[in-house]
């Protein structure tokens, strides 16, 4: 029996355990196993590097009674790189195959591009970047909160952490944080709040100050949090904060009950109503679900027919989409322990790492290389400063046979304007240094060793081509785009391209957090009333979630068109499976190196050109892909559609245009139609597109001499 209890030591104890049982599991697998698989990594090793150096700390081995100098080339460059890379523009788009659900993708656009400007994503993600320069991983957690410690609105935030705040249990070899069977997060959280998201445990939530940490994990997460999130170290900050961990796991557990030859029993997990015979009645939370036991007669639809089958072991699943455990350090119980409430089945994080390799699980920080240069340079320069502040104020020595007395010698200011001395002898021979000549002297080498450091930083960081990137963006209407996309090179493509799937992993899990926590009129709020799908109030007008599924509605042809669909009172499905079948009709699509807008000006240049060759595209989708504001709005799912739209208007414009010249007595002279002698339209003097090469833009003179653009095709 011992044996056994070992072995499975690793899964997490039954929300039914003791809950001593359950808090020492996420105490010693959780919390203990997680802290000690990241003290291997090597980026926890460089963390305090990397502090030191943000925080413009000189080297401990430096004495700084001869120079305190201290220039940090290293914090300037990786606050240039971070913002640079977190100037990013949303990624990605929304679409399905299934043409029903391609307004709601449309909307869904809409929405994501709202939320993520009311919760202030790109300052968001800059923190994000800042925690992976110095720890080589950088986490975003998207989370619906309600403001006011939970007594608030609710909306989506998106919470930056650092690596020490994030333990994952299990690491897959792929290093996808995903395939890991737990992850806790670990949150300071102020008393206040913790005592209003948590009220049932006020008289046990107790400050950082009253707990006990004896890994030095936690001791360095600790310090990090004092000294740079909450300000100096002072006895006042661990008085005024909680430690709140978050516990996700992959729980595997199956209601087994009637295995043994007794009654089973669905367990209703989450929070219900109760009837009169205390019996769970209806489910008070979007995660609340119920568990059939194995062999249980459950329903489905086949065919748009109920039936009954029994349930399988994927049925009973107590967890089917993760388990969540709340806890704080020193408490007997959890605070929570239950489903994890989001819909999307995913650990709800986002990693940002700029160096990964796949025997590196946390990769390696923008810190780990340049370290020893930032300190072999600021060594020399602090030496440079030596000799200059030893050749202002230089360590005499002076001839006592000369006349000078002790005291006159050991308060002599030699920079003293107006100073008198009398001396026997010679001055020359009086005064002279204790240091020799040859160390008062700067030799070449030094500045230039200097610069080689200084180069070689830059290099190591990829800083060209930082720098080329923010001048691209800069510049989008440069006429030479070739060549200005040739200068951003491979490693800033490395990183915008990881930084996009991390990015669409935020995406994804907002994909479920809108349909499950935002209500109809939230979503009027973002998008306004015109631009909610029709479907959208179908059957359940509050939410964005149909009542039922298609296989669920029938056809009853003996009824008149339009009658003609039978769905049934009850859905066989719960919310939060329908819910989740929704969300999965959606499909995120993301063109490669489009959120640093790396292939943007290409895009633009291609869709003006498509636009100018008569390519049935509208003019609304034209002006979206130039980034022009309230150009208007033209209805349609699709591209086509919108393109269908136009011109459709336009028809309805030319044939009321025509019909307000006739009534004018006015018509367009004839000698204005048709085209010029080059081919190009009359008037304008050009040629028809020849079509030859990539379009570029170009400058070029009109008759008047003044300049205008245009786009060409033929070099």
């Amino acid at each position: 029996m011992a044996l056994k209890s070992k072995a499975k030591s690793w899964q997490a104890p039954s929300f039914m355990a003791p809950a001593s049982e359950r808090m020492g599991w996420v105490e010693e697998a959780c919390i203990g196993e997680g802290e000690s698989w990241l003290k291997g990594q090597t980026a926890y090793s460089d963390i305090p590097k990397g502090v030191d150096i943000i925080a413009g700390k000189i080297d401990a081995s430096a004495n700084q009674q001869r120079s305190d100098l201290n220039i940090n080339h290293a914090k300037y460059n990786i606050r240039k790189i971070v913002g640079t890379l977190a100037d990013v523009r949303q990624i990605g788009q929304f679409t399905s195959d299934a043409k029903f659900y391609l307004p709601q993708a449309e909307m869904f656009n809409q929405v994501l591009r709202a939320v993520a400007l009311e919760s202030k994503f790109p300052r968001k993600l800059r923190m994000a970047l800042q925690y992976m320069a110095i720890s080589a991983k950088g986490y975003i957690w998207p989370r619906w909160t309600r403001l006011d410690a939970g007594y608030g609105e609710g909306r989506v935030e998106f919470l930056p952490l650092g690596l020490l705040d994030v333990l994952p249990v299990q690491m897959p070899s792929d290093n996808n944080l995903q395939g890991c069977y737990s992850v806790t997060i670990i949150v300071f959280m102020p008393v206040w709040e913790a005592h209003g998201k948590f009220p049932e445990f006020q008289s046990q939530l107790l400050p950082v100050a009253r707990r006990k940490y004896n890994s030095t994990v936690s001791a360095r997460r600790l310090d990090l949090a004092e000294r740079f999130k909450y300000g100096e170290p002072s006895l006042n900050w661990a008085n005024l904060y909680c430690e709140i961990r978050y516990t996700f796991i992959n729980d595997l557990s199956l209601n087994e009950s009637g295995n043994d030859g007794s009654v089973g029993y669905e367990l209703p997990m989450g929070e219900w109503s109760v009837d009169e015979q205390g019996k769970p009645k209806d489910p008070l939370t979007s995660w609340s679900y119920r568990v059939p036991y194995i062999g249980q007669e459950i329903p489905t639809v086949e065919f748009g027919q109920r039936k009954m089958r029994k349930a399988t072991a994927e049925d009973c699943r107590i967890y089917p989409f993760k388990r969540l455990i709340i806890t704080s350090k020193g408490m007997k119980q959890p605070m929570y322990d239950g489903p994890a409430k989001d819909w999307s089945n995913m650990y709800p994080l986002a990693e940002y790492c700029a160096d990964d390799w796949p025997w590196e699980p946390s990769g390696y920080s923008l810190v780990h290389d340049i370290h020893s240069i930032e300190r072999s340079r600021q060594t020399l320069e602090r030496g440079q400063d030596q000799v200059a502040k030893h050749r202002a104020d230089p360590s005499i020595v002076y001839d006592r046979s000369m006349g000078m007395p002790d005291t006159k010698a050991e308060n002599l200011d030699i920079w003293k304007e107006r100073e008198r001395i009398g001396v026997d002898g010679k001055v020359s021979e009086l005064f002279g240094t204790s240091v020799p000549q040859w160390l008062l002297e700067i030799p070449a080498w030094y500045p230039q060793t200097i610069k080689y450091l200084l180069d070689r930083e830059d290099a190591q960081l990829g800083l060209n081509e930082v720098q080329n990137l923010a001048e691209f963006k800069a510049n989008l209407t440069n006429t030479d785009i070739d060549k200005a996309l040739s200068l951003v090179g491979p490693l800033v493509k490395d990183i915008s391209a990881g930084m996009e799937a991390a990015t669409a992993t935020v995406w994804e899990i907002l994909k479920y957090m809108i349909p499950q926590y935002m209500t109809t009129a939230r979503i009027m709020q973002y998008v306004g009333p015109d631009n909610i799908t029709p479907e959208t109030f179908d059957f359940d007008p509050a939410r964005l979630i149909p009542s039922h599924l298609p296989e669920e509605v029938t056809l009853d042809h003996s009824k008149p068109t339009g009658q003609q669909q039978v769905i049934p009172d009850h859905s066989v499905y719960s919310l939060a499976e329908r819910g989740r079948r929704f969300a999965q009709n959606l499909r995120l699509v993301v063109v490669p190196h489009t959120m640093h807008e790396i292939t943007q000006s290409q895009e633009q240049l291609k869709y003006l050109s498509l636009y100018r060759a008569g390519f049935p595209i509208s003019s609304y989708d034209v002006a979206e892909k130039l980034n022009i504001d309230n150009y208007g709005k033209i209805e349609g799912a699709t591209m086509h559609d919108r393109w269908l739209n136009e011109q459709k208007e336009k028809l309805m414009m030319q044939a009321q245009a025509a019909q307000l010249m006739r009534a004018l007595g006015l018509g367009p002279p004839e000698d204005e139609q048709g085209t010029g002698a080059h081919g190009g339209q009359k008037g304008t003097g050009g040629r028809p597109p020849s079509g030859k090469q990539s379009p570029k833009l170009k400058a070029k003179r009109d008759a008047a001499g003044g300049v205008r653009t245009t786009t060409s095709e033929s070099g």
